[in-house]
């Protein structure tokens, strides 16, 4: 019996759904769902315009692809880090000029070169000049350089005072034509200055070095 009536009182509220409005309503409770039946009958408009998606969900999409592996299992820099690389190599040559070099060390140099992207290296920039020799500025973070400190400390670097936290001074490797580079760890990570070949002395390369942290 139950059933049964659970049934009857199914089907009535189908058939309910479906049935007009009865027209001896009262005439404001008539209007009234005649104004809910046309709001629910109301077609979805199809000119609707998408949202675009806000600057912090593609910046998370940015880092997500930003780097994938290649075939041979080695990193691969997407296009929009390639832009970034690419900007702070020209951050890099803003921080030294040629007339500064020139006037520091002087030394004629050719227009600043943004170097091409190296693992560990934030920015890089070299002048090239005559007779094979050339300055080069290279800009890191506080971790490698201050791994490039210690090594350079154990290998006969000379502690430079009046640069950054810390600064190690060291001779030019042979077959770079001998120079001389200073290391430099300070606030904004580090940065380093090489002078290669036969011209890059110790006082010309700390002369440099100054120039540059006055620019950071």
């Amino acid at each position: 019996m139950t059933s049964l009536l659970s049934i009857l009182v199914l089907a009535t509220s189908f058939v309910a759904q479906d049935a007009p409005i009865p027209q001896d309503l009262p005439s404001q409770l008539r209007k009234s769902s005649e104004a809910v039946r046309r709001s629910v009958e109301q077609p979805i408009p199809q000119n609707l315009p998408l949202q675009r998606p806000t600057e912090g969900f593609l910046d998370s999409l940015r880092a997500t692809k930003s780097q994938t592996l290649t075939a041979g299992g080695r990193v691969s820099v997407g296009p929009f880090q390639d832009r970034i690389i690419a900007l702070e190599a020209k951050v890099a040559c803003a921080l030294l000029t040629k007339a500064e070099i020139q006037k520091e060390t002087g030394l004629m140099v050719a227009d600043a070169t943004p170097g091409k992207p190296v693992a560990g290296v934030l920015g890089r920039c070299t002048w090239d000049g005559p007779g094979n020799w050339r300055v080069i500025l290279t800009l890191v973070d506080a971790q490698h350089m201050g791994l490039t400190l210690k090594a350079q400390q154990q290998t006969g670097g000379e502690d430079i005072k009046g640069l950054g936290s810390t600064a190690v001074g060291s001779k030019g490797a042979g077959f770079t034509g001998g120079g001389y580079t200073v290391s430099v760890l300070d606030v904004k990570g580090g940065f380093g200055v090489s002078i290669l070949g036969k011209d890059g002395t110790r006082e010309r390369a700390i002369a440099l070095a100054k120039v540059v942290e006055s620019h950071r």
